[in-house]
């Protein structure tokens, strides 16, 4: 697919450019699964690990924290693929509190989690 712009031309083509292209030459990407590393991915396997209170590092307002909070904790009964929180696993078990940030501006929660196990 070509685009032209209004004015005429390929839009963001640029006939002095002489680099060769980096698309001829990259490798495709491995066939094994691509695994998401978001942040709450890698929050929740440092949890897991650590198997102690950690403070998410992210300030919410009141409500998010709260719902988040709940999400956590009725995670196990729910089917880890329609959770908002991505990188839950099938039966893990949290618990979770939420209050006002000790260091955060007005209105802004922090939301601490600990990894209890697997049902």
């Amino acid at each position: 697919m070509v685009i032209y712009s209004a004015a005429g031309g390929l839009i963001g083509s640029n006939p002095d450019d002489d680099r060769k292209s980096s698309a001829e030459t990259e490798d495709f990407p491995p066939d094994q699964a691509w695994i998401r590393r978001s942040f709450w991915v890698k929050t929740l396997q440092d949890a897991r690990r650590r198997k102690t209170w950690v403070r998410v590092n992210r300030l919410y307002t009141e409500k998010t924290a709260a719902q988040v909070a709940s999400d956590l904790r009725a995670a196990h009964h729910r089917d880890s693929s329609k959770l908002r929180v991505k990188g839950v696993l099938p039966g893990d078990r949290w618990d979770t509190r939420w209050n006002a940030s000790p260091e955060g501006p007005e209105g802004q929660y922090s939301i601490w989690i600990r990894y209890i196990g697997t049902e």
